[in-house]
Order: structure tokens, then sequence, then C-alpha cells
């Protein structure tokens, strides 16, 4: 038995060997610059977090903390050296560069692999920056494989970020962002324009927003204006004062529009939980699409209809309506009429539907 014992554990370590010893080297660095108002901070970095940090005065402070393993120590040194940042100053930029001094080819077959640089202790390398500005400062920042980290800020927002997170106070002015498989969590801005693929966005509050979205979701709680490009996303919205734009193959949920929608859609579907009785007038033009829209108690409108193959569903004493069969080979009918009582509409509903669905409910 005790043969036995020896003998599996031997089959055990040559099966299975011990973890080969990590090196990790460290180093940081931390510098200042003159940051006048009007000023822009530039950053470029990779494999690293970016958090930015306000504080009065009218300087930038750059804290700078690059960490390399390997599992040979020279190599890792090797690595270490490597890597350097490139300031550049004047009073209108202040610019910082993560630069990799070994050959392009090198970096790109080592780091580039996220599984490699993130989860792979054994052949890891970090560059994570703290920056201390003033709140007016311009922020212009692009970072792949990390995280960006941003409090309250007073100066404009650009930023290009894939393969993080970004979470973000409140912004007070204009925000431009580029996000590719990242994870968006947003407090408060002016106006947005956003371009996401394969990301998630959060936001609570907003002015006027431009969104073009690929295999994406977005939730927002508060916004006046949406223009929105959108091919394969999931979009929910509590409250909107206008909507606009193009959606493919996306669902767009919107649980109070105040004013307007004027939109198209092909295979996807568009549920508006409460149209109020102060909105100006929706357009739809619809494709392969199932569209619910339910109106206030109160609503007084004008409604039109043109639906080809397409299912209705209205409910029953909600208006006055009359149906037309305009082509029965085409299976295409129109409605046309009135939501609620009244005199003198001037809210107006259009909508012209293929192959999809129409509910139209009151409550």
């Amino acid at each position: 038995m005790k043969n036995k014992i020896i003998i599996a554990a031997l089959f055990f370590l040559l099966t299975f060997p011990v973890a080969a010893q990590v090196f990790e080297k460290t180093k940081s660095e931390t510098r200042y610059f003159p940051a006048p108002k009007g000023c822009t901070l530039n950053l470029t970095n990779k494999y690293g977090d970016i958090q930015v940090i306000p504080v009065s005065g009218d300087s930038v402070k750059f804290v700078v903390e690059v960490k390399v393993s390997n599992k040979k120590e020279a190599d890792a040194e090797k690595k270490l050296d490597a890597i350097s940042v490139n300031y550049t100053s004047s009073p209108f930029l202040v610019s910082a560069t993560t630069v990799f001094r070994d050959s392009p080819g090198q970096w790109q077959a080592e780091l580039n692999d996220l599984a490699k640089s993130v989860f792979n202790p054994t052949n890891r390398a970090e560059i994570n920056y703290y920056v201390y500005v003033p709140s007016y400062i311009n922020l212009k920042i692009d970072n792949k494989y990390g995280n960006i980290f941003i409090n309250d800020t007073e100066g404009q927002v650009d930023i290009s970020l894939s393969n993080g997170d970004l979470k973000a106070g409140i912004i007070t002015s204009d925000a431009s962002l580029r996000l590719s498989f990242v994870k968006a969590s947003i407090n408060t801005l002016k106006n947005l324009t956003a371009d996401l693929s394969y990301s998630e966005l959060t936001l609570k509050k907003a002015g006027n927003v431009r969104m073009n979205s690929r295999s994406s979701k977005a939730w927002i709680t508060s916004i006046q204006k949406l223009d929105l490009e959108s091919r394969n996303d999931k979009i929910a919205i509590d409250t909107a004062q206008s909507i606009s734009g193009k959606t493919s193959f996306s669902g767009l949920t919107v649980s109070l529009i105040k004013d307007d929608i004027l939109l198209s859609s092909t295979y996807g579907d568009i549920n508006i939980s409460e149209v109020p009785p102060s909105f100006k007038f929706i357009n739809l033009n619809t494709e392969f699409t199932d569209v619910i829209l339910i109106f206030h108690k109160d609503v007084f409108c004008k409604v039109f209809a043109d639906y080809r193959k397409s299912k209705l569903n209205y409910t029953p004493g909600m208006g006055e309506f009359e149906i037309q069969v305009t082509d029965a080979e085409k299976q295409q009918n129109n409605l046309s009429g009135k939501i609620g009582t009244g005199e003198n509409p001037s809210s107006s509903v259009q909508i012209n539907s293929l192959s999809g669905s129409l509910t139209l409910l009151k409550r």
C-alpha cells in the first residue's frame, strides 16, 4: 500500500511540476508640469490603469508606477528598463505617453494578448498612472487593456478605451467616447458623442447624445436628445425628451418619451411605455419590427398607420379609427383617425410598418 502511495506521489510530481519562480520588478516616478486654464492633458497608455484626481492649483502631477514580472530575473529587469514615459509640456498641452523601447514585434508578441498581459503572472507588464489635475483641465486619454477612473471634472473629456472599465463622476462639459469591449459607468455629463463596440454604458443624466453603437448595451436614466445609429444593441431609457435615428437588429425600450420620436428600424423592437398628453409627434418607419406604444389616458392626437403584412392591435374604444384595405394582394392596410377625444389635435402619430407588429394601447 505504501509503495502505491509513493508511486502515485512521484507520478503527480512528474505530471504537475512545481510552479516556476516568478521575478517581479517595479519602479515609479513623479513629475510636475504647469497647467494654466485652457490647457489639455493628453495621456496615452497600455496595460494599466489611469486614475484622474482633481486638486486645487494650476499644475499637473504624474505618479507613474511600473511593474513587470517574468520567470527570468534578467528578462524582468530588461523589460522594466524598456518601459518609460515620454513627457512634453507647453502652455496649452501637457502630454504623457508610455513608450516601449524594445522592438514593437517583441512587445506585440508577448503583451498584446490580454490573457498574457493581465492574467499570466509569469509574463506581465503593468503601467499605472495617478494624475492630479486642476478641475478645469481638458482631458484626452487613450488607454488599452486597462481601466480609467475620473472624478468630477469641468473640462472637456475625450476618451478612447479598449478592454477595460470606465468610471466617471460629473462631467460638466462635453465628452467624446470611443469604447471597445468596455464596461462604462458615468454619473452626469453635458453633451456626449459616443462610439460603442461590444460595450456596456450606464449613464444617469445627459443633455444631447449622439451614439453610434454595435453589439452593445446602454442604460440611460435621463436624457434630453438622443441621435442614434444602432446595430444589434439593447438600449433602455427611463426618460427622454427627443429620440431620432436608425436601428437594426436592436431593441429600444423607453419608459417615458416627452416630446418626439423620429426613428427607422429593421429587425428589432420598439417599446414606449408612456406617451404623455404633451408629446409633439411620433414618426416610425419599421421593417420586421415589433412596436408597442402606450398612451396616457389623456392623450389626444391624430394617428395614421400604413401597415403591410403586419399585425395590428389596439385598445378598444381608445379613439375613432377608420381601417381601409389599400391592397389586398399585398396585405396592405391603413389606419387613420384620432386617439382620445377633443377638437383640433396638435400632436400626431405616423407609422409605416412592414412585416412586423403594431400595438397601440391606452391607460
